[in-house]
């Protein structure tokens, strides 16, 4: 019972597993409030909190002894608090990607779309005489 989200790129696994940015532990914790009896007693009916809690520093150290970086954040929370922390960093991820989306995307096709219209004219293909039809580019020579 214990619940450690992991954040993970898409095609970046090994990388994000060698060189995590941190690691949450969630783990079952007794809330001394009336209102938590009910999951309070649930918890201790399967688990003892205790040794949840010496499982999940063992779990955590053994993570920071299979990456290659030092100095990893470590922080140890309970299993709401854990699953809340990776909720919100997809929905900040997500936020970034819409972001990126609705705002860069059309600066970006609208730069191509002027480079393509500036190609055009380059080339003669949009360049009209007064009758308001398109140039030839090419001439034609007529031999004798």
């Amino acid at each position: 019972m214990l619940f450690f989200p992991e954040f993970l790129r898409e095609s970046k696994a090994l990388y994000d597993n060698l060189y995590p940015s941190r690691i949450i532990a969630g783990v079952p914790k007794i809330i001394d409030r009336p209102e938590f009896t009910e999951e309070n007693e649930a918890i201790l009916a399967v688990t003892d909190p205790t040794k949840m809690d010496n499982a999940a520093h063992i779990f955590a150290d053994l993570l920071q002894q299979g990456a290659i970086k030092t100095d990893i954040p470590t922080l140890y929370m309970g299993m709401k608090e854990a699953e809340a922390v990776k909720l919100f960093a997809n929905t900040y991820l997500a936020l970034r990607v819409s972001y990126f989306n609705e705002l860069l995307i059309p600066i970006v096709l609208a730069k191509i779309s002027s480079l393509i219209r500036f190609f055009k004219w380059q080339v003669g293909m949009e360049r009209t005489n007064n009758t308001g039809r398109k140039k030839n580019p090419v001439r034609s020579v007529s031999i004798d």
